[in-house]
């Protein structure tokens, strides 16, 4: 039996993100399988420890694999129990995550910092623009994360502001932001990157109070 612990909320996040479960019938039987993709440049150290989370999860061996071609890397197995589990348990869908929202036990339990973690990972950015103060400088921090969801993105500004954060809605809202220093080394403390792409980048800004490369929507 699976357990909803910080594992398995990260997890969560992380399916919510660039993960899908898919259901369908082959070679005569059903079959049940979860997929993750990410950037093969930007995530192939995150995939590294997305892997070893799976295997602690789910206590099967798992592998990387690799589109060199498109830049793309994945993660994509099959665990019939753990799939019923995410969606008769946890409310995830299989095929489209349309309407879909952070399932209520992680809010009971007091893992949605690792949800929000998980989320940020794959569908989130950290990126750096120019202030009126420093124009030939990148130090004005900037944390995005990205959804078509209407409902996800409400329940995210939601549970932000519930956190005393100050979430921006986007112009098209589907994405919110947390705008300058404050917010972002909130975010980062509180609720922190498993992803090193991005901890790197904080940890280079936290530093020289700048970041020198052209900013990234990831």
């Amino acid at each position: 039996m699976f357990k909803i612990n910080k594992e398995l909320a990260e997890f969560y996040g992380i399916l919510l993100g660039d993960g899908c479960i898919s259901k369908f019938y082959s070679q005569n039987r059903n079959k049940e399988i979860i997929r993750i993709d990410g950037h093969s440049q930007n995530d192939r150290e995150y995939y590294t420890y997305l892997q070893n989370l799976i295997e602690r999860i789910t206590k099967r061996k798992i592998s990387i694999g690799y589109r060199n071609n498109k830049n793309a890397i994945f993660i994509t197995f099959s665990n019939k129990k753990f799939s019923a589990f995410l969606n008769d348990q946890l409310n995830f869908p299989y095929g489209k995550k349309q309407g879909m929202i952070i399932s209520n036990k992680f809010l009971k339990k007091g893992f949605i910092n690792n949800v929000l973690r998980g989320l940020f990972d794959t569908d989130g950015s950290i990126y750096f623009t120019k202030n009126n103060h420093k124009r030939d400088k990148r130090t004005y921090p900037i944390i995005e994360i990205s959804s078509h969801n209407t409902n996800l993105i409400n329940q995210l500004l939601k549970i932000l502001r519930g956190k005393g954060f100050n979430p921006i809605l986007s112009h098209y809202k589907d994405s919110i932001k947390l705008h300058g220093k404050k917010e972002v080394t909130k975010w980062m403390c509180e609720i922190g990157s498993s992803n090193p792409y991005k901890k790197s980048k904080y940890e280079f800004w936290k530093k020289y109070g700048e970041y020198k490369s052209e900013p990234e929507e990831i």
